[in-house]
């Protein structure tokens, strides 16, 4: 689920700061429901709001830009775009990382905390012994 939601809502993100031309009602609704999913996800396990970070590197973004440009989209003046695309990637983007973590979901692309994620240790039957928390 995590990961639907991430590439949904940076998706979304993207076609609403960074392409031109193109129609973003679709888009903004998924990140409205994303955002809330993810504002509903961390209320719910009770993650603190104070790290609020896009958690892409401009590199990254501006790689994307280069493959969407290539891909025959027409885009939006570069610097604004990613000035709007991480103030909007905040908003969602600390939350969901703390969700992952919390499932055990590994870290993907365009996912801010990229930490190394343990495999939990099995005990004798095979099965995962819990986590303490």
């Amino acid at each position: 689920m995590g990961e639907l939601v991430r590439r949904g809502a940076d998706a979304a993100t993207l076609v609403m700061t960074t392409l031109d031309g193109v129609p973003v009602g679709h888009a903004r609704l998924m990140f409205k429901v994303g955002a809330h999913l993810v504002a509903d996800m961390r209320s719910n396990f009770k993650y603190s709001d104070h790290d609020q970070v896009a958690g892409v590197e401009r590199e990254e973004f501006d790689d994307a830009c280069q493959r969407l440009r290539k891909a025959g989209y027409r885009l939006r003046e570069q610097e604004s775009a990613w000035d709007q695309f991480s103030s909007m990637r905040s908003k969602y983007a600390s939350g969901l990382n703390e969700t992952t973590k919390y499932l055990g979901v590994p870290p993907a692309p365009w996912i801010g905390d990229r930490s190394y994620l343990p495999h939990r240790e099995r005990g004798p039957s095979g099965r995962r012994v819990p986590t303490p928390r």
